[in-house]
């Protein structure tokens, strides 16, 4: 409940100084007190005594609560729904933040170089949409530009966006208290401890300019903002393109893809820097084997202060080639990028014999943690050989050859994108900083309140505005993966991709979309099954479950198999031709076991010829035995000139995505073509196209999950109710009453008590609620659900699901998803107000 309510009071359930008036946001005690007054359920605690009688199923007599007698009239068909409350975001979104994450490891600037590449398709298609046909959702036209009307029978594919902020990172956050990627550290660059800052640089190290030296651009057509943004669309364009590149590939090469964008969004104290502490500072205080954060880096915080904004939509892309390595910033994780530090290399302990095949088993330890280590078959061997543990593989596959997992549970990432409040466990083992169960997620929150009074310092369990709407938070990832495996047509890249939650679909789901069944799903298996496999509760990858697509297995020796999607079995290292597998054109032997397998290749623009100096050039210093395919011909021939770029298995930023669900936006780093620039399947096209594809449903109004039932004249059986902040200026809240807004009416005591436990009415400090009512059964309620435009003179919601009634306004759902084709839709003063939140219950 808000935390004003004395519990005293609201248990004793007394029409006093609690919850229905404000909680009603009407009438109060005395018809005018809008104060947080409370009535227990079954008491309406307004001076109507429309939500009582639409509790008991009733139509409800308006009296002074609802703005007019047909707000009463249309009260509650069927009565108060008793099921789970919904949120519902009932309005468009005007605002997109993205922030990309770019790799900036070695071998990256190819990658990079492509992107920048098809930076003008996102730009322009996010600012002046195209017209699409209002039922069927085809391509209609071309606006020339924003304001430019649609053809009669088509609508934009969502409003021009004329509101947006782009920023980028790196992955490079330092060596997290290793003697690598740290200044004086070996082969230490300054790219290698970017720390997640927002970064304003071109590929040779030249200041973009950013808007008001923030770090980011800010496209402001309408020139709203202080000071104005950019209005002019191509120099936007030309400095994002440029800010595109400015990673380079001279970062780090322990790759955080992950944990830099948790670090900029949602990280409450971000350390200033890592130091040095003793594991026992009673007994052994001199020791210095631990490594602990300490400081606040207030840059950053500034940064993120100035970039994220409560109400939009916020796009996180990562582009990466390589999985994740965000290794935990706490204890001797460090350990795990360990290297030359001591003068002579470090290596780290074996894994017991348990952890080969049974990483999960409280067996599977270091051997190091063993009192006779000569008693366990791998232990025994002693340290590794150089082989064994390549500087260059440290966080491949840790538990099972070390026996720990140096790196973040995925759990943080999902939880960091998913979560308000972290609970008590979840601080413990994923989301650290936070205090548990009080302070928001920054993500969600990019600013605290101050509260209870104002003047009063921030609370970090209280947000200053409105928190974001959980559905307004996307993932995407250009990542290592097959693009083949994740295609619409695996024949053909240019269709493009599919939707995030048709990689969670089994065979019945497609046939039920009448969509054809992806190769390799059956009734048992999915997409993610065939290119992420196994992953366990805390959405860690889970080794003994390997993906179905023997490509995307990590793995240092060649391996074998068939790709689902082509039915291409993977080529033999030795004796195999550039194009003998379709996706990663064949396997290979890594020179020393230093280097993995790929998930894909694809050729290059221009083939490269590499020098022993050139470090970020992948054929630089290649041995011909390692049948390396990125340094083959095309007539076989291997050498130092590189004619293909390569990516990883990216299994852990996948996990990522398929914990983030129906919000997550997954891309192959592999294009299939890089020669035709105006070819629809050129480069990273594809990959803007199904970034595109999911602000489209984002932006524009939700798509309801729950098939409802029509009841007589087309009502459903939902109550919908606005609740928003009391006004706290006076000596007590107060709420406006319900009659003084259009279109709105008291709500029940069983509606009031059902928000009252509500976390998200909690957590967003509301105290108000009104009742928003059906639009009239009749003449109005028929327009709302059947016509196409906006109904003049008509107002509440109506629910439309042209499945059940194929007259329904198809325009309306044209951007839902096939098997979600229906909204709840909002009309004339039923509108809900710009600082509301709407609460649906249906039965």
């Amino acid at each position: 409940m808000p935390p004003w309510i004395n519990r005293r009071t609201w248990r004793a359930g007394a029409i006093t100084a609690a919850l229905s008036a404000c909680l009603a946001s009407c009438g109060g005690v005395d018809g005018n007190d809008s104060s947080l007054i409370g009535g227990a359920a079954g008491q309406a605690g307004s001076a109507g005594s429309a939500g009582a009688d639409a509790a008991q199923g009733g139509a409800g007599q308006a009296g002074h609560d609802a703005a007019n007698e047909e707000a009463g009239d249309a009260a509650g068909f069927g009565g108060f729904a008793t099921s789970d409350t919904i949120v519902y975001r009932a309005r468009k979104v005007d605002k997109v933040d993205f922030l990309f994450m770019i790799d900036n490891s070695p071998s990256m600037g190819d990658k990079q170089a492509i992107l920048a590449e098809v930076i003008p398709d996102l730009a322009f298609h996010i600012t002046n949409p195209q017209c699409i046909h209002a039922v069927n959702g085809g391509l209609i036209s071309q606006p020339a530009t924003p304001d430019e009307p649609c053809p009669l029978g088509s609508i934009r594919e969502f409003e021009p966006v004329r509101d947006m902020h782009l920023g980028v990172i790196s992955s490079s956050i330092g060596g997290h208290g290793a003697s690598v990627c740290t200044p004086g550290a070996l082969g230490y660059k300054p790219h290698q401890i970017d720390m997640a800052h927002l970064l304003s640089r071109d590929e040779v190290d030249n200041p973009v300019p950013s808007w008001n030296d923030k770090g980011f651009l800010f496209w402001d057509p309408q020139g709203k903002g202080t000071p104005h943004g950019d209005a002019n669309l191509q120099s936007l364009i030309d400095k994002f393109a440029q800010l595109v590149r400015g990673p380079n590939q001279d970062g780090c090469g322990f790759e955080a893809s992950l944990e830099a964008w948790y670090r900029f969004l949602v990280d409450p104290m971000p350390y200033q820097s890592m130091e040095a502490v003793s594991c026992d500072p009673v007994n052994l205080p001199g020791d210095k084997s631990c490594r602990v954060g300490l400081g606040i880096d207030e840059t950053l915080l500034q940064q993120r202060a100035d970039f994220l904004r409560p109400d939009s939509l916020l796009a996180v892309v990562m582009l990466t080639d390589e999985n994740d390595c965000s290794i935990r910033d706490d204890g001797q994780n460090y350990l795990a990028a360990e290297g030359y530090g001591t003068g002579t290399f470090y290596h780290l302990p074996r894994a017991t014999a348990a952890c080969a095949d049974h990483p999960d088993s409280p067996l599977c330890m270091p051997c190091s943690k063993l009192a006779d280590p000569s008693s366990d078959p791998e232990c025994a061997k002693g340290e590794f050989e150089e082989e064994e543990d390549a500087y260059n593989l440290r966080c491949y596959r840790q538990k099972q050859r070390f026996g720990n997992d140096f790196l973040w549970p995925i759990k943080r990432y999902v939880l960091g994108l998913t979560r308000t409040v972290f609970s008590a466990e979840e601080v413990t083992l994923y989301n650290t900083n936070f205090n548990p169960g009080t302070q928001l997620n920054p993500l969600f929150c990019p600013q605290y309140g101050e509260f209870p009074n104002p003047g009063d310092p921030p609370n970090p369990a209280h947000c200053k505005t409105l928190l974001r709407d959980p559905s307004l938070v996307l993932l995407g990832g250009i990542l290592g993966v097959p693009w083949q495996d994740i295609a619409v047509d695996p024949d053909h890249y240019a269709v493009g991709y599919h939707p995030a939650e048709r990689l969670a679909w089994k065979k019945p789901q497609f046939d039920e979309a009448a969509l054809p069944v992806p190769a390799g799903v059956d009734d048992a298996t999915t997409l993610w099954d065939v290119v992420l496999g196994g992953v366990d509760s805390n959405f860690n990858i889970d080794f003994m479950v390997e993906p179905r697509d023997p490509l995307m297995t990590e793995s240092i020796d060649p391996r074998q198999g068939v790709n689902p999607a082509t039915g291409a079995a993977l080529a033999p290292a030795e004796g195999s031709g550039p194009e003998d597998n379709p996706i990663n054109s064949h396997e290979w032997k890594p020179a020393s076991r230093d280097d993995l397998q790929f998930a894909c290749t694809f050729r290059l623009p221009e083939p490269r010829k590499c020098t022993p100096a050139d470090i970020v050039c992948d054929c630089s210093d290649v041995p011909l035995t390692a049948n390396n395919p990125v340094c083959q011909a095309d007539t076989g021939e291997y050498g130092n000139t590189q004619y293909r770029a390569k990516a990883y298995p990216g299994r852990r930023q996948l996990a990522a995505l398929k914990g983030v669900g129906d919000k997550a936006i997954v891309a192959s780093i592999c294009p299939a073509n890089t020669t035709h620039p105006g070819s629809a399947d050129y480069g990273y096209r594809p990959a803007v196209n199904a970034i595109i594809d999911r602000l489209k449903q984002t932006l524009n109004l939700s798509c309801w999950d729950k098939k409802l039932t029509y009841g007589p004249g087309g009502a459903v059986a939902c109550t919908v109710l606005e609740a928003t902040r009391p006004d706290l200026s006076g000596a007590s809240p107060v709420c406006p009453p319900c009659d003084s807004i259009p279109w709105r009416k008291d709500a029940s005591a069983e509606a009031l008590a059902s928000l009252a436990t509500n976390a998200a009415y909690i957590q967003n400090d509301l105290g108000c609620a009104c009742e928003i009512p059906q639009a009239v059964q009749g003449t109005a309620l028929d327009a709302c659900i059947h016509s196409d435009e906006q109904p003049a003179s008509v107002d509440g919601w109506c629910y439309v699901d042209p499945s059940q009634d194929p007259q329904a306004a198809l325009s309306t759902v044209v951007n839902c998803s096939p098997l979600h084709k229906r909204v709840i839709r909002f009309v004339g003063d039923g509108n809900p107000q710009p600082e509301g939140m709407v609460f649906i219950l249906c039965e």
